[in-house]
């Protein structure tokens, strides 16, 4: 059975260096290519690469990507 309880997290978000006033989010109408994701600032839309998307959790040390990012695989058809 799926349980859920609420816990305390902290969102690691990287600020745009550009205008120093967005944050980046990954662009989803484009696939991780090279082991890298885009972004783009989400006030003056400049674009930067990195190895794993932003924002994401850190629980108890341990850094967590969010569900949403994790590629998704076909599933194997029932033969």
């Amino acid at each position: 059975m799926k349980k859920s309880k609420q816990i305390t997290v902290e969102l690691v978000e990287f600020e745009c260096d550009e205008c120093c006033r967005g944050v980046y989010r990954v662009d989803n109408s484009k696939a991780p290519s090279n082991n890298q994701w885009r972004h783009i600032c989400t006030y003056c839309g400049k674009e930067a690469y990195f190895v794993y998307p932003f924002p994401y959790l850190i629980y108890k040390g341990e850094e967590f990507i969010l569900r949403k990012h994790i590629p998704r695989q076909s599933p194997k058809p029932d033969l």
